[in-house]
């Protein structure tokens, strides 16, 4: 056996002693964690930590003077919180649609509550290309009785080079306030040969 072999061996018993050693100490140590009884444990009853309220801190002037209202969110009361339902049964409201490129009303009274502040559409829409043809087609949502472009769309660009007429499909969710009668408006662009294929009324919040 050479020196070398022989120093490699020595460390390899070393180590191996050493291995041994430290699991004694752990058992011993975990067999004296585990004897102590923690109702023994000295200071258990003493006040180390003034900064949280306790039985003697947290009385009730002090409860009342902090004006906590289980009701409220930041000055907010619960009853205000909105609240969204989303329908059992989904329909489809697009057969009862003409294509316009001028706002029109849509009353969806019939698919909310008379609480409903705002709904949760799903709207599927085409448009014919031409060939070599490239386009930006919306479906444009707003609250009734709004004067913005738009509270929510839906849009897609298409661009035809397959040689031949194609028809092109697009879909996204909407989410859009309504007034105090469920009533919406809805257009489309560039011009009515977008087509609204499917509108579907997912649910509502209050």
């Amino acid at each position: 056996m050479t020196g070398l072999e022989e120093k490699i061996r020595n460390l390899i018993r070393q180590l191996e002693e050493e291995r041994r050693l430290a699991d004694k100490r752990a058992k011993q140590l975990y067999n004296l964690v585990d004897a102590l009884d923690h109702g023994a444990l000295s200071g258990l009853g003493d006040d180390d930590h003034s900064q949280y309220f306790n039985s003697a801190r947290h009385t009730k002037a002090i409860h009342d003077a902090l004006n906590i209202d289980a009701d409220t969110l930041d000055g907010k009361d619960a009853a205000d919180f909105s609240n969204i339902i989303f329908n059992t049964t989904v329909s489809d409201i697009a057969s009862g649609l003409t294509e316009s490129t001028s706002y029109q009303d849509l009353d969806l009274t019939s698919y909310t509550s008379a609480n409903a502040k705002g709904v949760i559409l799903i709207c599927r829409f085409s448009r014919l290309l031409g060939n070599n043809t490239h386009v930006e087609a919306f479906v444009s949502f707003r609250k009734n009785g709004s004067s913005v472009s738009n509270h929510s769309a839906v849009s897609a660009t298409w661009d035809n080079r397959s040689g031949s007429n194609q028809t092109f499909y697009g879909s996204g969710q909407i989410i859009c306030p309504c007034d105090s009668g469920q009533v919406i408006e809805w257009k489309v662009m560039p011009d009515i040969n977008t087509i609204i294929e499917n509108l579907y009324v997912v649910g509502y919040w209050e």
